[in-house]
């Protein structure tokens, strides 16, 4: 796990990626140069219970994660805080069911490579909109979140085989 708590913080980020080049493009960009704070964990199963024992502001997660899918991260985030939102960034290879079900549990599918103008753009402009929606989402406010059921796994500290890699 890595954070970025340099200069002002405009929000929380969680990023869920397994991916090196991924991590330092979301510390970088969203972090030192967009002034989020930004969380790096590259377990889903540690990410679901962040999620429900923090307040984030947008989830950064990537389709393809050990131990469960971004696909199924997104639909337990959507189910359990529908008021966050979540972007999931594929690189390409989505199965056609993945791709069908994406839209219904992100808020925004980027694809990899994701230009670094993109990835602040569309991660300032849903955090702004989750704001005005929920104004008890501003920085500095904490408040209560739904405790959902978590996806098979996220209870366990052991890894789920589930053949995605």
């Amino acid at each position: 796990m890595r954070e970025n708590c340099e200069g002002p913080v405009n929000g929380r980020i969680l990023a869920v990626t397994a991916d090196p080049a991924a991590a330092s493009l979301a510390l970088h960009v969203l972090g030192e140069r967009g002034g989020f704070e930004v969380v790096h964990l590259d377990d889903p199963v540690i990410a679901i219970r962040r999620i429900r024992s923090e307040r984030w502001d947008l989830v950064l997660a990537d389709l393809r994660l050990p131990r469960m899918s971004g696909l199924d991260l997104a639909q337990w985030a959507s189910r359990t805080r529908p008021e966050l939102p979540i972007i999931v960034v594929t690189d390409g290879a989505a199965r056609p069911d993945e791709v069908a079900l994406l839209p219904h549990h992100a808020d925004e599918v980027l694809h990899k490579p994701v230009p670094p103008g993109q990835l602040s753009t569309v991660a300032a402009g849903l955090i702004g909109a989750a704001r005005r929606r929920s104004p008890c989402l501003s920085p500095g406010v904490v408040h209560d979140q739904a405790q959902g059921p978590a996806p098979a796994g996220a209870d366990h500290a052991d890894p789920v085989p589930d053949g995605r890699g």
